[in-house]
């Protein structure tokens, strides 16, 4: 077996950030380049309330609070997402774009494609509450350390 000490991890020197009651879902890649053109930080800052959906992408960019990600789209690096915004499933954001706060943008390359409603905007707060809400009662389903949990299940023994 591999020792963790003869393959040591070097340190990230862009970091990432992500805010309160935000979701990473499944397959969804978080990532930083070296640097960026514009000479602004290559990192990530996720803000609060933010829901980056299933197999997304997003390299060195902002996610401004209460945005949403759809499944399977890619945000290229330096790009900023404001407030409120909506990027649809599948879509393409290239690189250094600004999606302005409160638009639905789409496509490949995405483009805007409306405004986002005042309703939508307040579901995307409630549905970061739900998700939040669900991720505590998920962890507290757990022992508190590694693969315990296992060995405790098959004992029939409950947290």
């Amino acid at each position: 077996p591999c020792h963790p000490s003869h393959h040591p991890i070097p340190p990230h020197p862009n970091p990432t950030q992500i805010g309160r009651k935000s979701a990473i879902k499944d397959r969804a890649v978080i990532d930083t380049v070296a640097t960026l053109p514009s000479g602004f930080p290559a990192n990530v800052v996720i803000g609060r309330f933010v829901s980056v959906g299933p197999g997304a992408v997003v390299t060195s960019s902002v996610l401004e609070d209460s945005v949403q990600i759809g499944a399977g789209a890619v945000v290229c690096e330096g790009c900023v997402v404001q407030k409120n915004s909506v990027l649809a499933a599948g879509s393409v954001v290239p690189a250094g774009t600004l999606i302005p706060s409160n638009q639905l943008w789409a496509g490949n390359p995405a483009t805007f494609q409306r405004d986002v409603s005042e309703e939508e905007a307040a579901a995307t707060l409630d549905q970061a509450d739900l998700t939040a809400d669900i991720a505590r009662e998920h962890a507290a389903e757990f022992l508190d350390h590694g693969f315990a949990y296992v060995e405790a299940e098959k004992a029939g023994v409950r947290p």
